[in-house]
């Protein structure tokens, strides 16, 4: 059986958004989010992404 990878959706002051290994150092200045398996960490950023092109 494949073995399940976690991934952290992470975000920094400037609220620049990453998909980061779990488990991985983050990269200085971001913090998680939101942590899950790799498809529901790319939806929930293009879910904010979707968000934000509606705000204008």
């Amino acid at each position: 059986m494949a073995q399940r990878i976690e991934y952290a959706v992470v975000i920094n002051h400037e609220e620049q958004y990453s998909i980061w290994p779990e488990g991985e150092r983050l990269p200085k200045g971001y913090r998680a989010v939101r942590k899950g398996p790799a498809d529901d960490c790319i939806r929930h950023l293009e879910d904010l992404l979707r968000e934000r092109g509606t705000q204008g």
